[in-house]
């Protein structure tokens, strides 16, 4: 591991302290900090992390994802005491119900019907940005498109995507 990435992982740290100190208390926002960057750190000894796949904050940040989860199903199995004293309100329910489950089951459907119906050169920027994870810059340099075309495109995606979403809604609900 590189003495840069051991600098950009540092950096992280306050960053993450805050992504956590925004649902709950800080204590636990401090151990769930540490223990996001101890997975960063060990995930980079392991040679895991791909620069070419994307910048180490969007990894940390999926590790910090991974640790909130995990800390939201411990919670919910054994209470408030690996949360600390405040209930963690913020924190998603890890098994929603049946009823709910299949709603955002439907809703992903949905989203996946719209996506899939956008034209190029929308459709493939709104997915390289979606599935692939990377920046509008990134995505710029690999189809050789000036910057702010690429987020035109995007707009005009999301706009339709929008449209699409919202016609549908109003297929399954009539009024």
């Amino acid at each position: 591991m590189s003495s840069r990435e051991l600098e950009s992982v540092a950096e992280l740290g306050p960053a993450l302290l805050r992504y956590f100190s925004a649902a709950g208390p800080r204590e636990v926002a401090a151990d769930l900090t540490q223990e996001c960057l101890v997975r960063l750190l060990d995930k980079l000894q392991a040679g895991a992390f791909d620069p070419a796949r994307g910048h180490l904050r969007m990894y940390a940040y999926g590790i910090a994802r991974r640790v909130r989860l995990e800390a939201a199903k411990r919670h919910f199995r054994s209470g408030n005491e690996t949360l600390g004293e405040s209930d963690w309100e913020s924190l998603p329910d890890p098994q929603p119900g049946a009823e709910a489950r299949l709603a955002e089951h439907e809703r992903s459907r949905a989203l996946r019907r719209a996506l899939a119906r956008l034209p190029d050169p929308e459709g493939e920027i709104l997915r390289l940005h979606l599935d692939r994870e990377l920046g509008l810059t990134e995505i710029a340099g690999i189809l050789e498109l000036n910057l702010n075309t690429v987020k035109s495109h995007i707009y005009r995606a999301k706009a339709r995507l929008r449209e699409a979403l919202v016609g549908e809604n109003a297929k399954e609900n009539p009024l």
